[in-house]
């Protein structure tokens, strides 16, 4: 785990760009689609088979971030958070990922 101060919020994304990381989690860092966007521009997320973004408050990531991901990243297994995320209509998007994606959806410990 590791931990910024509020001020050093963005210093989570030099840790990405130097390494080809395969899972990633965080939780409570302020970050939005267009960091999303810059991660994958920059291929860091090629590797990426697990990623979690949840916080106690909205994270400002769209549709566009989950398909982003999606679209590019060919080991991605998992998506943790999204219910946390600023979508417009998580009903369809589950649905979108469910059936275009083949994406096993999961509440928690519910299938």
């Amino acid at each position: 785990d590791v931990t910024f101060q509020r001020d050093e919020q963005s210093c989570w994304k030099q840790l990405i760009y130097c390494t080809k990381l395969e899972n990633i989690s965080l939780y409570n860092i302020r970050l939005t689609d267009g960091d999303i966007h810059d991660l994958v521009r920059r291929g860091c997320l090629q590797n990426l088979k697990d990623i979690s973004i949840a916080a106690s408050f909205t994270v400002l990531l769209s549709e566009g971030s989950v398909y982003r991901l999606l679209n590019n990243c060919p080991r991605l297994e998992r998506i943790g958070g999204v219910c946390s995320w600023s979508m417009e209509n998580l009903v369809d998007l589950l649905h979108v990922i469910k059936s275009k994606y083949s994406f096993k959806i999961k509440m928690g410990d519910m299938d």
